[in-house]
């Protein structure tokens, strides 16, 4: 006796093991001399130097994973982008700038190490582009941004008074939808007013006015996470039992090549039975770097 068989096959996506990946990481691990434009050492991204700063020789950077990047450095000599770290005239003006394309990333997260001598400006203001042109401050909070051994003041990093450190500082940029599969998304750290006051103040005495003594930057990377589309090509099949064994193939696939495996967990909506008039695989698995699979 004939019958047919209707198969209809949903999935659901599970990104196992999933978290951000690095789009450009900034080490110098093989800096030398002076450059004012180090290019990323991991990924594709830029930098340059912003205002009145002047680009100095390479110093000693923060081994990655000692200390969470806080404290004394601890890195080869030399390992960081340093800087003699004149503020200029004009707050938040002068800095470092990192630029890097987020196209098929999303949850955009920027985090650098950065030391201050006892003399430089004690105060950063975060800044962002979504054009390349216009740049926005970014208001720093306990709820997205991350830091070791200083405070947030208006929206500001500032240091706790001590200098010839290092402190780790990581930004949440979730929350600015822009910022995500944007070819031109970049950041940049300026020197900024303390507090209340119009003037640039010294990293362990802030009394004193800053205008020099050294930055330096390490480990400094914008991270995201893949964007992730699904599409299944072959979701539904109808059949005659009577044709005998066949095989129904199902196409998954990715927009964006992911950095990891991603497993995908099927289910089946049918009046046949398991394991009698049909067997099946309850997965399916896209490789890491491909677009998609058909089983």
């Amino acid at each position: 006796m004939k019958k047919n068989l209707f198969l209809l096959i949903t999935f659901g996506l599970t990104l196992t093991g999933f978290s951000q990946s690095t789009i450009a990481l900034w080490n110098y691990n093989t800096i030398t001399g002076s450059p004012t434009a180090p290019l990323a050492d991991v990924g594709s991204g830029t930098s340059q130097v912003v205002g009145s700063m002047v680009v100095a020789p390479a110093a000693t950077g923060m081994d990655p994973l000692i200390n969470n990047g806080c404290g004394t450095q601890n890195g080869s000599v030399p390992g960081a982008w340093a800087f003699t770290a004149t503020p200029g005239a004009t707050n938040e003006s002068s800095g470092a700038q990192y630029t890097a394309s987020t196209v098929g990333y999303h949850n955009i997260r920027f985090t650098w190490d950065q030391r201050w001598s006892n003399t430089a400006t004690n105060t950063v203001r975060l800044q962002y582009t979504l054009d390349g042109t216009t740049w926005t401050n970014f208001t720093m909070t306990s709820a997205n941004t991350t830091f070791c051994n200083g405070s947030i003041d208006n929206g500001r990093f500032q240091n706790n008074g001590v200098g010839d450190q290092y402190r780790r500082i990581s930004v949440d940029f979730s929350a600015i939808t822009g910022a995500n599969n944007n070819a031109n998304f970049g950041v940049r750290i300026l020197a900024a007013n303390y507090q209340t006051t119009t003037e640039f103040r010294q990293t362990s005495n802030s009394s004193l006015i800053a205008t020099a003594g050294t930055w330096r930057f390490d480990n400094v990377s914008i991270q995201g996470g893949a964007n992730v589309s699904i599409a299944s090509a072959t979701n539904f099949a109808q059949y005659n039992e009577s044709v005998g064994s066949i095989n129904v193939p199902i196409t998954v696939a990715n927009a964006n090549a992911a950095p990891i495996n991603l497993t995908f967990s099927l289910s089946v909506y049918s009046d046949a039975t398991d394991n009698v008039d049909y067997t099946w695989t309850n997965t399916l698995t896209i490789p890491a770097n491909t677009n998609g699979i058909t089983n």
